[in-house]
């Protein structure tokens, strides 16, 4: 299990942030000597919300890796959220900006494969909530909800 606390600070302007991981896997394939099966992932992270555009986010899900035809193979889903601090938000509300900035979220869910010995593919679906935090387009309005879908390869020599 993987279990993390850490906290920084900028001694300049008494600016500071704190975070927490916890990755962990919960079930183990039968037999296997790899850690392949179901694991979790979270990751929580605050800062001040009067000196930081960020003062939350929070992130999680869960992979898969137990098909036993493809064993270098997983499949992932998470879940993200970044809050915009009370302070930014406020300031778009008097500014009298047509939108004021307050999160974004994301939902993630990729496949990893292994083409070859070193060589993988990761085909990946997302979908954002609030692109940016709820700014606006060039016309004023909201930026609207967005689909991204995409793939990273990766070779290890």
């Amino acid at each position: 299990m993987t279990l993390a606390w850490a906290a920084s600070c900028s001694a300049s302007d008494n600016d500071y942030g704190i975070y927490g991981i916890i990755d962990q896997l919960v079930w183990r394939v039968p037999g296997s000597e790899d850690p392949k099966g179901v694991a979790i992932f979270a990751r929580v992270i605050g800062a001040p919300q009067d000196q930081n555009l960020i003062d939350f986010y929070a992130d999680g899900g869960f992979t898969f890796s137990m098909i036993k035809s493809r064993p270098d193979d997983s499949f992932a889903i998470g879940f993200a959220y970044t809050g915009i601090s009370n302070t930014v938000t406020g300031f778009d509300i008097d500014s009298g900006l047509p939108v004021a900035r307050n999160y974004e979220a994301l939902l993630e869910i990729c496949y990893t494969m292994q083409l070859t010995t070193g060589w993988t593919i990761q085909p990946d679906f997302q979908y954002i909530w609030q692109p940016g935090g709820n700014v606006p387009d060039e016309n004023g309005r909201v930026v609207e909800n967005a689909a991204v879908f995409g793939a990273r390869t990766a070779i290890s020599f």
